[in-house]
């Protein structure tokens, strides 16, 4: 790692405005700022703004790529902010890596789309690439960070209680996967992850749930059965407030007697990947993605 490279990036998060009055619609056109000047890379073709069963979607697709073959990709932000835009840069470089197109889904967002509505969505975009793309499931990898990465797992957990067929694997980035937001991380690492502010969390999470049971297992996968569960990579940061969240999910899969991988980046805070273009680390995980995606649908 290059020290030097993560002083810069956390030094451009510390420093960035930041403002915990912001109505939703003002922290996501921030957000949208915010992630404007990250670069999508060459080698790929983004198709924008396409509807997947009604699921407005960016088709990312590499140069060269065999569309046989996709990667669903559900954004981060809290289940309140972020979108196809926000997240199009890592999206763009997951699709180049694992040679694959890649579809990110703008699922609904709360408060105005509460929760189980987004999962509805990934599930919609999911059977997209199954029916208007011919894409068999064992050939879809599905992806995402943060709430993104609750929501991959979400989608997963419907997909199988729904008996719809297993995807050809999971991947998720500094997963949020408990919307008790009680894991003891929040206060260890309080001041160590630039990215998360553990006081404002718990507003996204009551927005998100509307009133609903904060244990669902869809609302917060860790509590879930995740038996039946296809193989799983999860990826998180030393330094990251919902390090317990990944941690205690892979143990949850190891019980479920689940193939999983949890790969603990030292050094490294929320959703990393997303800096991947300045940061070593980001590239190398990103491109630890590609090759589980590869590994599981073997090709």
């Amino acid at each position: 790692m290059s020290k030097e490279q993560a002083e810069q990036v956390i030094a451009l998060l510390r420093a960035a405005p930041s403002d915990p009055n912001a109505t939703t619609a003002q922290a996501r056109a921030r957000m949208e700022e915010a992630t404007s000047m990250l670069p999508v890379g060459d080698g790929v073709t983004v198709t924008e703004g396409i509807s997947a069963n009604g699921v407005t979607c960016d088709w990312i697709v590499p140069d060269g790529a065999n569309e046989d073959r996709a990667i669903l990709y559900l954004h981060g932000g809290a289940y309140c902010v972020g979108s196809r835009k926000t997240h199009r840069a890592l999206a763009a470089e997951l699709a180049r890596v694992s040679d694959a197109p890649v579809l990110v889904a703008d699922y609904g967002l709360a408060p105005e789309n509460p929760y189980p509505e987004g999962i509805e969505d990934a599930v919609n975009a999911y059977q997209w690439l199954e029916t208007e793309k011919n894409i068999p499931a064992n050939m879809i990898g599905i992806a995402g960070d943060s709430a993104g990465g609750g929501l991959t797992m979400a989608t997963l957990l419907m997909l199988r209680d729904r008996e719809m067929g297993e995807p050809a694997c999971g991947m998720v980035i500094s997963p949020w996967v408990d919307m008790t937001c009680s894991a003891k991380s929040y206060e260890t690492r309080r001041d160590r992850d630039p990215m998360i502010v553990p006081d404002n969390i718990q507003g996204s999470a009551d927005l998100y749930l509307n009133g609903k049971d904060a244990e669902s297992h869809l609302a917060s996968p860790v509590f879930a059965r995740l038996n039946g569960l296809p193989p799983l990579l999860i990826q998180v940061g030393t330094e990251e407030v919902l390090y317990d969240d990944a941690v205690r999910l892979a143990g949850r899969a190891v019980e479920a007697h689940i193939d999983v991988t949890l790969e603990c980046w030292d050094g490294m805070f929320h959703v990393w990947h997303a800096f991947y273009s300045m940061l070593d680390e980001g590239q190398e995980a990103i491109a630890a993605m590609g090759q589980f995606y590869k590994d599981k649908i073997g090709r």
